[in-house]
């Protein structure tokens, strides 16, 4: 076990949007995240998560396709809105490389400052056809937290955690799309790493079906003990909004409209 030192006592918000996306369409779907950061912004929120992949969908089959790179001009929306109300935003793509496989990436727009991509280390064997593992260990400062961030397959090898609370993260934050049976599992271990390495975890899945796999929502966020502050039903578009100051964790659940 790594002994984290206490948390910070000063306010911190996270938003983590459980959302559907439209199949492929990058253009649609920004827009749709534009709406949800700009509610997430006016409930005060410091950063926002979004499921895996979430700008084009979990769509295997046409990641090469969608792929993009983090100065693509369709980025410019998110990075503006990231300018404009002093938040930071995890959202994600498929990532070109120089193979004809691209990478499961996030994206991290934070104000004024450069878009970082972390692009999933563990890929899940079911996605070798259509992806390629890195060897990235990420962890971005925003508003005084320090953020790991996590992509589905990574939070089932202990490794991931251990080398991201290793290089300085004091919240983890997993996007996902997770089966009704696999966010049951995701759920026990992440709520074990909260209590682990004595720090907040989010987890964002998705709200629907994606990618012909069917998802079993409850995003949720964690406390340093591993309880949880709030989590969405099992479907169904919600914002989570997870709020700390020096009286504790306070959690609030919007539903999303259409």
């Amino acid at each position: 076990m790594i002994e984290q030192g206490s948390m910070p006592q000063e306010e911190f918000c996270i938003a983590v949007a459980q959302s559907a996306s439209v199949k492929g369409d990058i253009a649609e779907n920004i827009r749709r995240h534009a709406e949800i950061v700009s509610c997430a912004a006016d409930h005060g929120a410091k950063l926002v998560l979004f499921p895996e992949l979430s700008l084009t969908g979990y769509e295997p089959t046409i990641a090469a396709e969608t792929a993009i790179e983090a100065n693509d001009p369709c980025l410019t929306v998110l990075q503006e809105l990231s300018d404009s109300r002093e938040i930071a935003i995890i959202a994600g793509a498929p990532i070109r490389s120089s193979a004809a496989k691209p990478f499961i990436g996030a994206l991290t727009f934070r104000p004024r400052l450069p878009i970082e991509v972390y692009r999933k280390r563990f890929v899940h064997p079911d996605e070798f056809p259509w992806f390629i593992p890195s060897d990235d260990v990420a962890v971005y400062p925003c508003h005084g937290r320090e953020v790991g961030v996590a992509i589905c397959a990574d939070i089932s090898n202990p490794i991931h955690p251990a080398d991201t609370f290793q290089k300085g993260a004091t919240i983890y934050v997993a996007s996902v799309a997770k089966t009704p049976e696999g966010v049951c599992k995701a759920e026990d271990t992440l709520a074990r790493y909260a209590r682990e390495y004595k720090s907040p975890v989010a987890m964002a899945n998705y709200a629907c079906e994606t990618g012909g796999f069917p998802t079993g929502g409850r995003s949720a966020v964690w406390d340093e003990c591993g309880k949880v502050i709030v989590q969405a039903p099992e479907s169904g578009e919600y914002l989570m909004i997870a709020k700390n100051s020096e009286s504790g964790w306070e959690g609030q659940l919007i539903a999303i409209e259409s």
